[in-house]
């Protein structure tokens, strides 16, 4: 019986989103080539989870770090099992240099080595772009998450195997719990999606809207800290604010989400906008390309959003009071949004993307 060539995918994490994207991969490769290997947790506090994983899978120990560098236990191990005509995908973040050392070693072996990751974000420097591009003409394939920087490489590199997937979200079970999107007939509140990081500049937000009137905020993510409560607390916002948490449950998050006029997040934006997109919410990000996540490509101004001036609480808050009253263009954005997140930005067709830049591996 002829051996079927493995493809082992190496994650830093192994995060509920990605379940999805990788079960549909599965479904197009032959039985059992794929496995994907992830430690528990990542230097980012994300954890594994593997509930619906209908792929082969192994979670080792938490990944270790040290001088700013991380190595994934066992990782090593896998990728000296792989023989010439396998794949290895693995993590293009420099501080997982080990792993992507390896993957030279792999490729001695005729093993084909595939770089995946972001080219730039928010943090990326010219420095860290530059680190990024030496290590990716290792490979002999560079896969990106988003078009946008697919088509940046190709003017920046020579390199000739650059592919995308438009990184997006499992929008199935969203499909069904969306309801019909009309900013008449919905109140006056919007909606944060994600983590109250650092990078998502909350305290603007809660800047902004002490200076707006008649409208309510949902926040889906977290539990605020204690100087994002002293904040409300001092600017009077409590009663304009609701935490919902952490939530997971696409249910709950639909009947938040079904409720509200817009999505908003004043910091660096990424697959949150893709989820709010997917509930037809057209969005309020702020106007600095570079200083954004690769999914803020998706994002048109004045077409599924509207754009604010970074870092002004004044500016956020007079387009949060426009949006809120101009409902004729909010449906108009709405139908765009949903457009979107149909076409492109959603798992079925990243893993159609990432099955042909396999597959394109074996000609």
């Amino acid at each position: 019986m002829k051996n079927i060539p493995k493809v082992l995918i190496i994650q830093p994490a192994l995060p509920k989103y990605r379940i999805s994207l990788f079960n549909e991969l599965n479904k197009l490769l032959p039985d059992s080539s794929l496995l994907i290997l992830a430690p528990s947790n990542d230097e980012n506090g994300v954890h594994s989870i593997t509930d619906g994983a209908e792929f082969n899978f192994t979670i080792t120990s938490q990944s270790k770090h040290k001088l700013g560098f991380s190595w994934q236990p066992k990782a090593i191990s896998f990728i000296r099992e792989l023989k010439k005509g396998d794949i290895l995908v693995t993590s293009g973040n420099p501080r997982y240099i080990f792993n992507i050392l390896f993957s030279l070693t792999a490729k001695l072996r005729g093993v084909k080595i595939i770089w995946w990751g972001q080219a730039r974000s928010a943090k990326t420097t010219k420095l860290s772009l530059s680190t990024k591009i030496k290590f990716m003409h290792i490979f002999d394939l560079v896969l990106l998450y988003t078009e946008k920087e697919a088509r940046l490489l190709s003017r920046l590199t020579k390199l000739k195997s650059i592919h995308y997937l438009n990184n997006g979200i499992n929008n199935k079970e969203i499909l069904t719990l969306r309801t019909p999107y009309d900013a008449r007939e919905r109140d006056n509140r919007i909606l944060f999606l994600g983590r109250l990081t650092e990078k998502s500049d909350f305290p603007l937000l809660l800047e902004a809207l002490s200076r707006t009137t008649n409208v309510a905020l949902d926040v889906i993510g977290g539990e605020p800290g204690s100087e994002i409560l002293t904040t409300i607390k001092n600017l009077d916002l409590s009663e304009k604010i609701k935490f919902h948490g952490m939530i997971t449950d696409e249910k709950a998050i639909a009947q938040i989400a079904n409720n509200c006029k817009f999505f908003i997040y004043p910091g660096a934006v990424g697959l949150s906008l893709i989820h709010a997109f997917n509930y037809g919410l057209p969005a309020l990000i702020h106007d600095n390309k570079k200083n954004h996540m690769p999914e803020a490509s998706s994002f048109r101004e004045l077409i599924n959003g509207i754009s604010f001036k970074q870092h002004s609480a004044r500016s956020l808050a007079e387009k949060i009071d426009t949006m809120v009253s101009s409902d004729i263009l909010l449906n108009q954005l709405s139908l765009n949004a949903i457009k979107v997140s149909k076409s492109n930005y959603n798992t079925e067709s990243m893993a159609k993307n990432f099955y042909a830049a396999i597959t394109s591996l074996k000609h």
